[in-house]
């Protein structure tokens, strides 16, 4: 049976922030270091992420989102953990304003 030795987990989440507009696609990627790693958890706003047909995980590190929705704005966590430790990381995504001003008409 071989033998290892664990290694701390360390996340890393990239991009860091990002600001999309509304219809757009997104990928969130987390970088897994360290082992053993029993779970990966994605977060949003500190709750349990509800995947559905526009937010995917291609992989257990990588959060896919399509057609992006004001409600997709916020803040992503990636938490990695074994029986002995564990560790998070977090993106911010933000839906850029699309406010047009009304045009005036100079009489």
């Amino acid at each position: 049976m071989p033998s290892y030795t664990a290694a701390p987990i360390k996340v890393t989440m990239w991009p860091v922030s990002q600001q999309v507009s509304t219809g757009s696609t997104v990928t969130i990627n987390c970088t897994v270091i360290g082992h053993p790693i029993s779970t990966i958890e994605w977060m949003k706003n500190q709750q349990t992420l509800t995947l559905s047909r526009r937010l995917v995980l291609i992989s257990r590190t990588v959060l896919h989102i399509t057609t992006v929705e004001r409600e997709d704005k916020g803040m992503y966590q990636c938490i990695a953990r074994n029986d002995e430790d564990s560790a998070q990381g977090s993106a911010q995504l933000t839906i850029a304003c699309e406010y047009r001003p009304a045009l005036q008409r100079h009489q």
